[in-house]
């Protein structure tokens, strides 16, 4: 399900994903998973670090040549209120950009484009949590050292944490929609 930001813009952004441990007999019988809508709001005072007419070529793994207007690293969650607000207010396009796999930018991107960067792992004792913004290769590398079920079909797979329940990536038999227990959005 998607929420309208603006009347043009949708928007859907992982911040965390959480894949639970156990066998794989549990997993075939527990439901696929549930998605948890955070709601944050307030109003921006300070406008963090974002700058202007940066060339995207080393960001993608296409390497397409193209300028955007702005260019805002996230490094925290809070910083997504802050670039919200700003984009909201200056009535901008946007694109989400994490590891730089499946984009290809226009030439010119007269919008603002967000990179994800906001990266770690945590654990309980039956779910490991990955950040939006931390490598998918990493997180399963990580994830296989905590003895997570089925999860190494799915290494060597580009792109970023927050991207893999967009994509429901899959590999050898196996779909990420299979472990993930549950989702946290921005929206």
């Amino acid at each position: 399900q998607r929420f309208a930001l603006t009347k043009d813009v949708y928007l859907e952004i992982a911040s965390a994903v959480c894949i639970r441990s156990g066998t794989s007999e549990y997993n075939k019988k527990r439901h696929r998973y549930g998605v948890f809508f955070v709601c944050l709001f307030r109003m921006y005072t300070t406008i963090m670090n974002i700058q202007e007419n940066v060339v995207l070529n080393e960001k993608t793994t296409m390497k397409n040549s193209c300028i955007t207007r702005y260019y805002a690293e996230i490094e925290k969650q809070e910083e997504l209120l802050e670039i919200f607000s700003f984009i909201e207010k200056e009535e901008l396009p946007f694109a989400i950009l994490g590891g730089g796999s499946n984009m290809i930018f226009p030439k010119e991107f007269d919008g603002v484009v967000i990179h994800m960067n906001v990266s770690g792992t945590e654990e309980t004792d039956t779910l490991f949590i990955g950040c939006a913004g931390e490598e998918w290769d990493s997180f399963v590398e990580k994830s296989i050292k905590k003895k997570i079920c089925h999860i190494e079909n799915l290494s060597g797979i580009p792109g970023t944490v927050g991207a893999t329940p967009i994509q429901n990536i899959g590999a050898y038999g196996v779909e990420v929609s299979e472990m993930i227990e549950w989702v946290e959005v921005f929206n």
